[in-house]
């Protein structure tokens, strides 16, 4: 009985331990498209450029200042970026069993920190990879605490300053990542639950009127500061009216595809935590103290939905609930039948153990790439960036078709957004305009040395009619010297491959340098 009670601290040890070292040994695992983009931001933030003007992209800047701390005190590499987020997600589990610590004692606390943190580094959610819904947790995390109170006490936050603090690391979040605007709702309920108690009517009120104060004050600092210099325009156009025409542009049958892709994906070896996650949801509900928590998993999985993209990394915002709530339904279990409790629990860990166990251990980078990204070229950028790197002179630029910002990150070269910046994306409009006259000045100019030209996207610039006319200028101007052909194992480079390269595989990369005659 002993073993049985000692059991889930020691499953929550187990687990925190794989995924430590999941972590340490894909520190530098290449980048993806997403933090390719957030480091060359956080770049621009540390050399004091202007974002959303000269440096852009539609997310909020809380993201490009926890960047800025990781390429600041890292270094803007793979390795360095992914040490951020090591110590980040080290914080955020401390954080997480601080949460739980309030409602469950320490053994299920260290448990559903273990489930969250086994999940939220699995390839299923993309968990290698710096994503914003992977830093948001941790001020979003610190800010659900405050407002719970420890289960020895019966009553409001400790003070109102707590509420206020609360409200503040949720703006915060939500200046990481939009989609943690499902907390301050949760909060604000939990708030007005607790002025049915008329004799703490008073200071309830108050509390919810500074939680309330704490959430805007970020977002109206920003606000302000863009304001006062006269950039209101450039902020709003990328932080709301770019992504609220990015997620209109979702139809609802492509929402349901993208659901039923990703979320299979993302339940995939993990449907006995979620199965565990309903039955606890049931008994949340039967204690006092404990059912803000599936109001917060219930909400999560709506601000999945919000785009209607449902991407994998989007339900890394539903897991620190899910894994609470698991534990619940565990305790449910155990507590009828107490060996059942302890099959199920090994059962539903051990399972993605052993199904991804590969990944946790041994899977090389370029495997655990093509199985999560599938052919983007995000291993081939970084071994194409270092091969170019030998060539490239002081003052050279190289640059990629298609959104590929990580390549000047792995040439050390710096380019305009407008060069690499993937403009098809955007909605109609004078930004769209701005974009693609300044990707066809970049080239037709023929500023970079080289350009590296994948096929992935290249059909879709191909249906932009002032697009023909920049590609037949870089015919022109550019000759080939390089082919990648992509394979699910492995990529066959050729580096003299004649004038008119014709790749065999239905994958590839073209470079290409500037004609001597041109330059």
């Amino acid at each position: 009985m002993r073993i049985l009670r000692q059991l889930p601290f020691f499953a929550g040890i187990l687990s925190l331990l794989v995924a430590l070292v999941a972590r340490i040994r894909l520190l530098s695992i290449p980048f993806e498209r997403d933090e390719a983009i957030f480091v060359q931001m956080a770049k621009a933030l540390l050399r004091g450029e202007n974002l959303y003007s000269t440096a852009i992209d539609n997310k909020l800047p809380g993201l490009y200042g926890v960047y800025a701390l990781f390429v600041g005190l890292f270094g803007d590499t793979p390795t360095g970026v992914h040490t951020g987020l090591l110590i980040w997600q080290i914080l955020t589990w401390m954080a997480c069993f601080w949460v739980c610590s309030r409602v469950l004692d320490r053994g299920q606390a260290i448990l559903a920190t273990g489930i969250f943190a086994l999940y939220a580094a699995a390839p299923q959610v993309m968990g290698f990879a710096a994503h914003a819904t992977q830093l948001l947790a941790l001020p979003a995390l610190l800010g659900v605490g405050l407002l719970l109170p420890k289960s020895a006490e019966n009553g409001a936050v400790r003070t109102p300053y707590a509420a206020f603090l609360a409200g503040l690391l949720f703006g915060l979040a939500i200046l990481i990542k939009q989609q943690a605007f499902f907390y301050p709702i949760a909060g604000g309920l939990y708030l007005l639950w607790q002025l049915r108690q008329a004799d703490k009517r008073k200071q309830g009120m108050l509390q919810l009127l500074l939680f309330a104060a704490g959430v805007f004050l970020p977002y109206i600092l920003c606000y302000a500061w863009y304001a006062a210099q006269g950039r209101l325009a450039d902020f709003w156009f990328w932080t709301v009216e770019m992504p609220a025409a990015m997620a209109g542009g979702t139809s609802s049958s492509k929402s349901g595809e993208l659901l039923r892709e990703f979320g299979g994906t993302v339940l995939q070896s993990w449907a006995g935590v979620w199965l565990l996650a309903l039955a606890g949801c049931v008994q949340a509900f039967r204690r006092s103290n404990s059912w803000l928590f599936p109001v917060l998993l219930l909400l999560s999985l709506l601000a999945t939905s919000v785009s209607g993209l449902f991407y994998q990394h989007y339900f890394v915002l539903t897991l620190p609930w899910v894994a609470f709530c698991a534990v619940l339904g565990w305790q449910f279990i155990a507590a009828k039948l107490p060996a059942g409790g302890a099959v199920a629990l090994l059962a539903t860990l051990l399972w993605p153990l052993v199904h991804n166990n590969t990944y946790w251990f041994s899977a090389s980078p370029r495997s655990i790439i093509r199985d999560v990204y599938g052919m983007n070229p995000f291993v081939e950028m970084q071994e194409i960036g270092e091969s170019l790197k030998k060539r490239m002179r002081p003052g050279d630029v190289a640059v990629a078709f298609g959104s590929e910002p990580e390549l000047a990150l792995y040439t050390g070269s710096a380019a305009s957004p407008e060069s690499w910046f993937f403009y098809p994306s955007l909605p109609e409009g004078p930004q769209q305009q701005r974009f693609r006259e300044g990707f066809s000045k970049f080239y037709q100019q023929k500023t970079p040395r080289f350009v590296v030209i994948p096929s992935a996207l290249l059909s879709i610039y191909m249906k932009d009619k002032q697009f023909e006319s920049t590609f037949q200028q870089l015919r022109q101007n550019y000759q080939a010297i390089g082919v990648g052909e992509l394979y699910p194992d492995k990529t066959e480079y050729n580096w003299n491959p004649g004038p008119a390269p014709v790749p065999k595989t239905k994958d590839w990369i073209i470079i290409v340098e500037r004609k001597v005659a041109v330059q």
